[in-house]
C-alpha cells in the first residue's frame, strides 16, 4: 500500500494525502475521490475532486479462462470477438473498477456487475467498456453506470 500511496502522492500534497483514512476497506480523502490498486507488477492511483472514481491493474491470470464464468454472463462474452484470455483479463479490471467505484460490499460479479459494450484493441492488448451495477445499497442511488477504459 506504500507504493500506491506514493503514486497517488503525486495528485495530492503531503498534507491531503496525510488526511486519507479507509471506510469499508475503501480508501477516502476529503477533498475529493481516491482509488488505489497494486499486484505484484506495479501499483496505480486515480484522484478525481469531483467524480466517483475506480482503479485496477491486474498480472495475467493463468486461470482466467477457467473462472470466466463466475463473473460473465452469456451476453458478456459475446461481446468479446478475438484473443479471449487478454480480453476475459480487461473485463476483469473493468468489473473490478466499477466494484471499486461503487465502494461497498456485497456484490455478486456476474450478477451484479453488467458490461453493456465492449471495445477491445488487439494490437495494443487493451481494451475499454461501459457498465452497470444493479446491486442493493440503501444510502446510493442504482443503478450506476460507468465508463471504463
Amino acid at each position: 500500500m506504500l507504493w500506491s500511496r506514493t503514486a497517488l502522492s503525486k495528485a495530492l500534497s503531503s498534507t491531503d494525502l496525510k488526511q486519507l483514512y479507509y471506510r469499508d476497506k475503501k480508501p477516502f480523502i476529503e477533498k475529493g475521490n481516491v482509488s488505489l490498486s497494486h499486484c505484484s507488477k506495479g501499483v496505480a492511483a486515480v484522484y478525481s475532486a469531483n467524480l466517483e472514481v475506480g482503479i485496477d491493474i491486474e498480472t495475467k491470470r493463468s486461470q482466467i479462462l477457467r473462472i470466466a464464468p463466475k463473473f460473465t454472463t452469456k451476453e458478456e462474452t459475446a461481446l468479446i470477438s478475438t484473443n479471449e484470455a487478454d480480453a476475459l483479463q480487461c473485463v476483469w479490471g473493468i468489473k473490478e473498477s466499477l466494484f471499486k467505484l461503487y465502494g461497498h460490499g456485497d456484490v455478486d460479479f456476474k450478477k451484479h456487475l453488467t458490461i453493456t459494450s465492449f471495445h477491445w484493441n488487439e494490437e495494443q492488448l487493451n481494451g475499454w467498456g461501459t457498465a452497470w451495477i444493479n446491486a442493493t445499497c440503501e444510502d446510493r442511488p442504482l443503478p450506476l453506470q460507468c465508463l471504463v477504459q
